[in-house]
């Protein structure tokens, strides 16, 4: 069991490193994993889910410059904020580990150098799924990156419940790790300063998911004690697919 609760762990951190190699929101997994670790006191798992983020951060960038020697970014995705790069040489190791710390900094300029954007939108906007993104527009034809209210309404209410409950130290443990997901995954936004867009909230939105079904289930219990659960989750599951269908025809649906 310890051997395979050690693989789990590895691949764990593999996962992790490859979110946060795809959008540095991804570190919010990694975070919210630490803080469970450290609470826990397991200083151990800790070290490996570091190593293991670590070693798949860089070799997503190792694969990336050996693809795309020669100023892609220059290339192809060209503003102010990032200069002509000299890439180092394709699929040499030391070259690509010594150029990712100045490209880090490159991309963490280049977030600070991002305009207003009509599809731009505020946190606080997020948790009731105010706002869309354009994904492309055809004259009068288009599709957007729009939420389903209802599930969205849902983590909301769920969040708000889990943070009740833990006022009152009445939140379990699997419920206090997605709620603290969800801060890692929420709050920092509030205090970067840069137009965001509302795929910003999906790290946030994930764990708000996980704690979706204890607070319906303790809901339930308030709300409707007398309704058995097949019944009142079979209601809800009804309403989440009419909040999808009320919008497929124009949104991606999230």
């Amino acid at each position: 069991e310890q051997r395979g609760g050690l693989f789990r762990l590895i691949f764990a951190s593999l996962f992790f490193g490859a979110a946060l190699s795809t959008k540095w929101i991804g570190l919010a997994f990694l975070a919210a994993a630490l803080l469970l670790s450290l609470r826990q006191r397991k200083f151990g798992a800790m070290a490996i889910l570091i190593a293991g983020s670590l070693f798949a951060y860089v070799t997503t960038f190792f694969i990336f410059f050996g693809q795309f020697s020669g100023g892609f970014l220059t290339d192809r995705f060209s503003f102010d904020a990032v200069p002509a790069l000299a890439y180092p040489k394709p699929w040499d190791v030391s070259e690509a580990i010594s150029f990712l710390p100045s490209y880090t900094e490159i991309m963490y300029r280049a977030n600070y150098s991002v305009a207003e954007h009509r599809w731009s939108s505020r946190p606080w906007q997020w948790p009731l799924g105010q706002g869309i993104v354009g994904m492309w527009d055809r004259g009068t034809r288009s599709l957007v990156l729009g939420p389903n209210i209802v599930g969205w309404g849902t983590v909301c209410i769920g969040v708000i419940f889990a943070g009740a409950m833990f006022v009152y130290r009445r939140l379990p443990q699997p419920a206090l790790f997605a709620l603290a997901g969800y801060g890692i995954g929420f709050l920092p936004f509030f205090i970067i300063g840069r137009p965001f867009f509302l795929y910003h909230y999906f790290i946030a939105l994930t764990f708000g998911w996980l704690l979706a079904p204890w607070a319906l289930g303790q809901l339930k219990k308030i709300i409707a004690p007398q309704t058995t659960h097949r019944r009142f989750f079979g209601i809800f599951f009804i309403l989440l697919g009419a909040g999808f269908l009320l919008a497929f025809r124009h949104t991606y649906g999230i």
